[in-house]
């Protein structure tokens, strides 16, 4: 597990940001990685979501899998397709525009890493 501070990561806005955390890291015995992050002042909060989760890895058919069934019911604001960055991305979140979200009020973001060079 590993843990960034928006301080560490170069996003902190002011000193009421330093300690939140921007990437708390927990990787998976299979290579699959679930990130979390606490939601700065500047961003909307709406108790009862205050959750979101971004999960990656390498394995194209487990990662489809999850994106398949997390987004029955529910509003992408991003497809899983290929990103400017070369992995294949795709997120249902509301943590930008209060607007996209899953059946169950959970904000995703998937990322699939592409082909190494």
């Amino acid at each position: 597990m590993s843990i960034t501070t928006f301080k560490e990561g170069g996003m902190s806005s002011g000193p009421t940001e330093d300690n939140l955390i921007i990437h708390a890291e927990l990787i998976a015995e299979n290579g699959m990685t679930l990130m979390i992050s606490d939601i700065p002042d500047r961003f909307p909060y709406t108790p009862g979501k205050n959750i979101g989760i971004s999960h990656s890895g390498d394995n194209v058919e487990e990662l489809q899998g999850f994106w398949d069934k997390l987004t029955v019911g529910g509003t992408v604001s991003m497809p899983y397709t290929t990103a400017p960055w070369g992995d294949t991305f795709g997120m249902f979140t509301d943590m930008f525009t209060d607007m996209f979200t899953d059946r169950f009020g959970i904000d995703w973001m998937i990322n699939c890493a592409g082909k190494k060079a």
